[in-house]
């Protein structure tokens, strides 16, 4: 650890290098602006309370100081009063400077370096860079001035402060040293703990100087409150320094390749970050498996086979386990910490399953260091669906979720929470279409969808619902050889859509959304008086609504025809449908 922190501030030392041999006046100019900005801000934050202690007594205060309060009262006041409007104005322009400096030596560095563009917001990057390491170098100038500072006026309280930082570093070295669990607990909570241990110290300072008022010799006031003032902004001066540094190093790959000649663009390969893909090594997975299967599995009796088996989605990992057993057929799947909330929305519907929803038995939740595990259960061997077989396989799974009714109850929790298609799809995403039009007829087809949407909506929002699972590939779909039938084992990304959403629109694809809405509709009777041709634009609404997400305003443009083509036809039927009524009210 010590190593790792020694290696940081030299690799800062070597970027200050860098900065003052190209931009050594900026940089000293932004060191300079920074001192006054604190200085200022210190100025402003005291001044004020003098001006109130000053209004809340009738007489000059006995500590001030005699060239003070030869003033008077009155004018002291006023002239306090005025002299924080100013150094608040001081503090203001500094900061604005400093902007202004920093964007400037950020240019002047990379422009010196003569390199490519690297990345995304690289000048934003340089400059913040850049102005981070200006204010930890004005923090070290500014802490050392106010430590003398404090030493010169209240010698007790700066050696407080200097035992303070001593205690508190040791205190760090051996937490982090002694516990793996608490070092990574500190490192993600870095920020705060350092904002925290700054406020102790303060309160810290601000105890001793009340028992040194009570029970010792304690300096004059004036001089314990600009003491005490110095040492709280000591300790955030010193806070902000190590906030800037570990900000610096956390880009220190994006930062060398900028500011160096001889370093170049590299994934940070050295950062430690934990992750789920050393516990997948051959030699670790089956101590682990073994463990988490006695903990799920009742009359577990061992593990006869761990093979892995693709994902679809990065950073999830899958294994496949057959027990002693020869029923006993198994899949794990562990999720990175930044899939937690896949891992989460795969729960909420696998913990309780609606009837005939093609999905493996979910048996048992667990943590794995960290990480969200989950072990399935299949009743029967598995085969992983080849690729010749995949479209087929996909075909029956779309026609077999028609048939699954979603509860009530997972309906009110899902749209809680998330947005339906015509919820999604809006006015101003049909509008972007306009980018791609050629011709006055697109244009009058997009402005007529337009004004249709809010009819397009309601056709929609009628429709019963269906499970939508856009992970459908291959290594997703598995087939069970003795009932001939297909189980979805990712249900990460499941959602509910109106029926037609996720089928082909092309003839085949119309074609076999009309045969499943028929065989589904003798299952499930809520499908039985659907149109379908509500069903094909809920279809086409959501092809179009893919092609305005990956910007295909082209292809976008071909499927607005068929939408209005369908609302058309649909408003007509709605139309005889209701002349039929008032006929019917006529003849009664």
């Amino acid at each position: 650890m010590i190593a790792d922190v020694l290696s940081v501030l030299r690799w800062c030392i070597s970027l200050a290098s860098k900065f003052g041999r190209v931009v050594f006046w900026r940089t000293a100019l932004i060191v300079f602006l920074t001192l006054i900005s604190q200085v200022s801000t210190l100025l402003a934050s005291f001044l004020p309370l003098k001006v109130v202690i000053l209004l809340g007594s009738e007489r000059m205060p006995s500590y001030l100081p005699e060239w003070l309060a030869a003033y008077g009262r009155e004018p002291l006041i006023i002239g306090l009063s005025i002299t924080t409007i100013g150094f608040f104005l001081i503090h203001m322009l500094s900061e604005r400077l400093i902007v202004v400096v920093t964007t400037q030596g950020a240019r002047r560095i990379l422009a010196k370096n003569y390199k490519m563009v690297l990345f995304e917001n690289q000048e934003e990057i340089a400059a913040n860079a850049y102005l981070r390491l200006s204010d930890a170098l004005a923090s070290v100038v500014f802490s050392g001035f106010a430590l003398l500072g404090i030493f010169i006026l209240y010698k007790d309280m700066a050696l407080l402060v200097i035992a303070y930082f001593i205690v508190a570093i040791l205190m760090f070295l051996s937490v982090v040293r002694s516990n793996l669990f608490l070092r990574e607990y500190l490192e993600g909570k870095f920020q705060k703990i350092i904002t925290f241990a700054s406020g102790i110290g303060f309160f810290c300072v601000f105890f001793y100087l009340v028992a040194d008022f009570i029970f010792f010799e304690p300096p004059s006031v004036f001089v314990a409150i600009v003491s005490l003032l110095l040492s709280r902004q000591l300790l955030n001066r010193v806070a902000a320094f190590i906030r800037d540094v570990n900000a610096l190093n956390i880009l220190r790959v994006k930062i060398d390749a900028l500011f160096f000649h001889n370093k170049v663009l590299l994934s940070n390969q050295s950062k430690k970050r934990k992750s789920i893909w050393p516990l997948f090594g051959p030699d670790i997975r089956k101590s682990w498996v073994n463990t988490i299967f006695k903990e799920i599995v009742q009359g577990w009796y061992g593990i006869d086979q761990i093979r892995w088996h693709p994902s679809s989605v990065n950073n999830l990992g899958l294994l496949r386990v057959s027990g002693e057993k020869k029923s006993e057929n198994y899949l794990i799947k562990l999720y990175d910490r930044n899939r937690k909330s896949l891992a989460l929305h795969e729960l909420d519907l696998l913990r309780d399953p609606p009837d005939g929803l093609l999905a493996p038995q979910l048996i048992g939740v667990t943590t794995l260091d960290d990480f969200p595990c989950q072990v399935y259960k299949f009743q029967e061997e598995f085969l992983l669906c080849s690729l010749k077989d995949a479209r087929a396989a996909v075909a029956e799974i779309k026609k077999q979720l028609l048939t699954v009714e979603p509860p009530k109850i997972l309906i009110q929790r899902y749209q809680r929470s998330k947005a339906h298609i015509w919820q999604r799809l809006c006015e101003q995403k049909i509008w972007q279409l306009n980018i791609a039009t050629c011709t006055a007829e697109q244009e009058q087809q997009v402005a007529k969808l337009m004004k249709q949407w809010p009819n397009l909506k309601k056709y929609l929002a009628v429709l019963p619902l269906a499970f939508v699972n856009p992970n459908m590939q291959a290594q997703n779909i598995m087939t069970i050889p003795e009932s001939n039938t297909f189980l979805l084992i990712n249900w990460s990304r499941w959602s509910l859509e109106p029926i037609g959403v996720g089928f082909e629109i092309d003839r085949i694809g119309l074609d076999q959304l009309e045969r499943s809405l028929l065989a589904a509709s003798v299952i499930r009777p809520s499908l039985s008086d659907v149109d379908l041709k509500a069903v094909e634009l809920s279809a086409l609404v959501a092809v179009l609504e893919q092609h305005c997400i990956r910007q295909q305003f082209l292809e976008g443009l071909k499927i607005v025809c068929r939408i209005l083509n369908c609302l058309e036809i649909l408003e007509q039927k709605t139309t005889n449908k209701e002349v039929a009524i008032e006929s019917c009210k006529l003849v009664n």
